[in-house]
């Protein structure tokens, strides 16, 4: 019988995922130093949002999630941000599958464009006041609401950014591991205003 102790002690209990910055290069392709917000083509800027960890079918997962601004070709000025300009979620996926205790994690693929979030040139902020919520349906897929909060006007908005993981990506018809399902509002405050 396992004490609780060494329970604890087991490879995914103690596997600390990618970090931020290792995310980002494996999306962009772009070396940033470890930085987790820098420049990576033209002016657009790629910041890591959220990282997350689960379990799909006996397999351990790690997503990072990040988001990138529009490309700037115009003069100075001209791409101000507003109210429409959202910007482009990707991700970029590992399993808890090394066989080297000192690289665990395995890097199984990324995407550049898993939908667009936010607005006024940025995602909204993760609410680290709420944990993220899972839910598995029966076909196998992993519906991840991850939990936000905006601010504008004098009004606190939160809600959930909701994504959909795709583990037979294969034999879909987009070939998409994850989309962006779009965002449930779930209140608001406006005792700030």
């Amino acid at each position: 019988m396992q004490s609780s102790a060494t329970a604890a002690a087991t490879p995914a209990a103690v596997a600390t995922p990618p970090d931020a910055g290792s995310v980002l290069y494996f999306i962009y392709q772009v070396d940033g130093d470890g930085a987790v917000s820098y420049e990576v083509a033209n002016g657009s800027v790629a910041t890591f949002w959220f990282g997350h960890t689960y379990e799909v079918a006996g397999t351990r997962y790690y997503t990072g999630f990040a988001w990138n601004t529009p490309q700037k070709f115009g003069k100075a000025g001209e791409d101000e941000a507003g109210p429409d300009s959202r910007v482009t979620l990707s991700e970029a996926t590992f399993t808890l599958t090394g066989d080297k205790p000192d690289r665990p994690w395995v890097f199984k693929g990324a995407e550049p464009w898993i939908g667009a979030i936010g607005a006024y040139g940025s995602a909204p902020d993760v609410d680290s006041k709420r944990k993220p919520v899972e839910h598995r349906t029966a076909s196998g897929k992993l519906v991840l609401a991850v939990p936000t909060r905006a601010f504008s006007s004098g009004v606190s908005v939160e809600s959930y950014e909701i994504l959909l993981f795709n583990p037979d990506y294969e034999k879909s018809e987009d070939g998409q591991v994850w989309a962006s399902a779009g965002t449930v509002i779930t209140g608001e405050d406006n005792s700030a205003a």
